[in-house]
């Protein structure tokens, strides 16, 4: 099975997620915004699929390790850069 075919989350959970990406992305600067990792992202994160290493913005690792606290990420492709905060509502 390739990885286009996964998905790990439900509809609410999707939405969820969709929610939670556009708060965080009020963060970033029009110009961050149109990125490629960054416009990749949220196809995955919502299918429950994340990346996390050094090479991200900020804000989106902070956006990975809130979703898989939170349970919306169910794979998480990461580098030893992982961290994991309390529950909070940074970007909800």
């Amino acid at each position: 099975m390739s990885m286009s075919k996964l998905d790990f989350n439900s509809q609410e959970e999707k939405d969820t997620v969709e929610h939670v990406f556009q708060n965080a992305m009020l963060c970033l600067n029009e110009e961050d915004r149109s990125l490629p990792a960054i416009e990749l992202m949220l196809p995955l994160l919502q299918r429950g699929i994340a990346v996390h290493h050094s090479g991200l913005l900020p804000v989106i690792k902070e956006l990975v390790e809130l979703l898989f606290q939170e349970g919306l990420v169910k794979a998480l492709f990461a580098t030893e850069t992982v961290r994991f905060y309390q529950a909070s509502d940074f970007f909800f």
